[in-house]
């Protein structure tokens, strides 16, 4: 798993590519963890190359948007592929999160 995270003005964008299973859980969390450890009230993340996530990656999420949303905070999610939007809508996160089609539509939505 790869990622790149921005610094925009009112929110950070993390990047995501390739897979996130078990091996990639400790580097998964440790960057939602920084994420959320600033100012920011929005973090909206990019899944375009974003090909898979196991059990282990779902529990990095849900445990880092629990304590956002402590902090007032909220994750995001844009450009679901066929196989992370699948184990997401199972898994009951398409409810939890907010979940764009669009680069454009996230955009626009975080920097109003």
């Amino acid at each position: 798993m790869e990622f790149k995270v921005e610094e925009k003005e009112k929110f950070k964008l993390i990047y995501l590519s390739g897979r996130c299973d078990l091996t990639d859980f400790e580097k998964f969390n440790s960057v939602l963890q920084e994420s959320i450890s600033g100012d920011y009230k929005e973090v909206l993340i990019d899944c375009t190359d974003f090909e898979y996530i196991n059990s282990s990656g779902l529990k990095a999420i849900i445990m880092n948007a629990k304590e956002f949303k402590q902090k007032g905070g909220n994750f995001s999610f844009v450009n679901l592929g066929t196989n992370v939007e699948k184990v997401f809508s199972i898994t009951g996160y398409t409810d939890l999160f907010k979940i764009f089609k669009t680069t454009e539509e996230a955009l626009k939505y975080h920097e109003k």
